[in-house]
């Protein structure tokens, strides 16, 4: 399958991308380009909050799954449901950082 994260970098996100393509899944990352991503994904280089931006890094892209790990206010899943409801198999949302305070 190919898998987009959204927040792919991370301590737990890295762990689960590695995991998924050790089982022959294609990994995509979507992030801000601040943080490299590892040679083996797929980087998608968008601003998370900019709808408009994230449909023209992700034409074409057409990911199955969806895991996001950086949702920080409701806001955050409506924009990925408005982006994807209609186009991928299953949406993952399971960030725990919305209990924490938001990084800098």
């Amino acid at each position: 399958m190919k898998i987009l994260f959204l927040g792919g970098t991370g301590n737990i996100s890295a762990e689960c991308a590695a995991l998924l393509r050790q089982r022959g899944h294609e990994i995509l990352v979507l992030s801000r380009g601040l943080n490299s991503v590892p040679s083996e994904y797929r980087a998608v280089r968008a601003d998370r909050k900019d709808l408009t931006a994230m449909r023209a890094a992700l034409k074409g892209v057409e990911p199955e799954v969806v895991i996001n790990f950086i949702g920080f206010e409701p806001a955050d899943v409506q924009l990925d449901y408005d982006l994807f409801r209609e186009t991928v198999r299953q949406y993952i949302f399971i960030s725990s950082t919305t209990v924490y305070q938001k990084p800098a």
